[in-house]
């Protein structure tokens, strides 16, 4: 509440301290809003053969389970096994 006096020293004071009050509570909470990041929905993993050692990078879901599939492994010309190895980074 602004105090109203005639002494203009008093009124400067209580009038600033009740502007700043209200301006770093609303700034506060601003900020955090705006600084507030949102976790994105897909990871790039890579993805290794079980059998020779090849290596593919893979996209997949971040709530997804870790990825299993079968694929066309150049190394030894036929399927096998491919099993998420690790995280690479998040996409956007």
């Amino acid at each position: 509440m602004i105090y109203m006096s005639f002494n203009r020293h008093s009124i400067n004071i209580t009038f600033e301290k009740e502007i700043s009050r209200l301006f770093y509570d609303n700034t506060m909470f601003l900020t955090n809003i705006l600084l507030k990041r949102v976790k994105s929905k897909r990871i790039m993993v890579q993805m290794e053969s079980v059998v020779s050692g090849h290596r593919y990078i893979a996209i997949r879901d971040r709530l997804a389970e870790k990825l299993e599939v079968i694929k066309f492994d150049p190394f030894l010309q036929t399927e096998s096994l491919y099993r998420e190895k690790k995280k690479i980074r998040s996409m956007k």
